[in-house]
C-alpha cells in the first residue's frame, strides 16, 4: 500500500479498522507480553485504545504510525498533552508511558527505538492485516531487525475468504503466518467471531485469531 492511501483514509475519516476500545484478546492475554514496565512495540498503531490499555497496565508503549493526523487525534481524543522531539527522520510524540514515532515503519531502526526505550515485546493487532500479501513477508523480516532475540509478541489476525472481500483488513491465515515467521515459535491461543463491520456488512464470516510469537 502506498503512503497516500493511508493518508487519504485518515484525512477522509474512513477508518473502519479503528476498533475504538481495547481488544478483547489483548485484555485476556496481556500477561503473555511479559512483566511491566517492559516496552511494547505497536506497529501501525493508528489511534488505538490498546495503547492506553497497555499504559494502564504499567507497560511502556512505543507506537509507530505513518499518519500524523492519527497521532494528533490519539493524544487530543484522550486529553493527553504530548511533548515532541525529533529522532530523524521521525517526530516522536510522548505523554506519560506512551511514545509515538510518526513516519514510515520501514524506515525505523533498532537505534531509533533504543533512543526512546529498549523493546521487550511486540503487539500487532492492526499491522500485518493492513498489508497486502506482497508486503507481509517484508514487514515480518523488518520486525526481525528491530526486535532482540527473546522478544515476546501477540499477533491478532482476521481469517476469511479473501476472494470475497477487497481489504484492508486483509485475511491472514494461520498457515500463512507460520510461513511468514518461519523458524519462530508461533502458536494460536484464542479465536472468536470477528467484529469487523465492513466484512460483516458484506455478509462474510470472519474469524479473529490471536497468536503468540517468540523472536
Amino acid at each position: 500500500m502506498e503512503p497516500d492511501f493511508w493518508h487519504e483514509r485518515w484525512n477522509d475519516g474512513r477508518i473502519g479498522f479503528h476498533e475504538g476500545r481495547p481488544n478483547a484478546f489483548l485484555a485476556r492475554h496481556v500477561e503473555l507480553l511479559g512483566p511491566p514496565p517492559g516496552a511494547v512495540l505497536v506497529p501501525l498503531a493508528g489511534k488505538s485504545q490498546d495503547l492506553l490499555y497497555l499504559a494502564s497496565k504499567d507497560y511502556t508503549v512505543i507506537g509507530v504510525e505513518l499518519s500524523s493526523k492519527a497521532v494528533a487525534d490519539f493524544f487530543a481524543d484522550n486529553g493527553l498533552i504530548p511533548t515532541q522531539a525529533t529522532v530523524a527522520p521521525f517526530e516522536v510524540w510522548s505523554a506519560g508511558r506512551i511514545s509515538m514515532f510518526v513516519g514510515d515503519l520501514f524506515a525505523l531502526t533498532r537505534e531509533h527505538l533504543d533512543a526512546v526505550s529498549a523493546i521487550t515485546a511486540l503487539y500487532d493487532r492492526a499491522a500485518i492485516v493492513a498489508l497486502p500479501h506482497e508486503m507481509r513477508q517484508r514487514y515480518a523480516a523488518h520486525l526481525r531487525t528491530l526486535l532482540a532475540a527473546g522478544t515476546k509478541g501477540l499477533i491478532v489476525t482476521f481469517d476469511y475468504p479473501q476472494e470475497l472481500f477487497d481489504g484492508p483488513p486483509f485475511s491472514v491465515s494461520g498457515a500463512e503466518l507460520k510461513g511468514i515467521y518461519d523458524g519462530l515459535a508461533l502458536e494460536e491461543i484464542d479465536s472468536a467471531m470477528a467484529d469487523a463491520p465492513r466484512i460483516r456488512d458484506a455478509g462474510i464470516v470472519c474469524v479473529e485469531r490471536c497468536f503468540t510469537v517468540a523472536f
